[in-house]
């Protein structure tokens, strides 16, 4: 991981932290060796807004 992030850094890449180089790997595995196309991938990602709300049985506690 620190050579990667030292090659990038030298570079001027942005995506330089660890959680990035990961995530770079990932879509990599996935587009390239596994054949999933990064439409497919960004979609399965997006955050729906139905997801997003709070169920309806969610109870809200006064803070007193």
């Amino acid at each position: 991981m620190d050579v990667i992030a030292g090659r990038r850094k030298k570079r001027r890449e942005e995506r330089t932290s660890p959680s990035e180089i990961v995530s770079d790997g990932l879509w990599k595995i996935l587009t390239d060796e596994e054949g999933v196309p990064k439409e497919k991938i960004q979609e399965l990602l997006a955050v729906r807004s139905e997801s997003a709300k709070e169920p309806d049985n969610l109870k809200v506690f006064p803070n007193n």
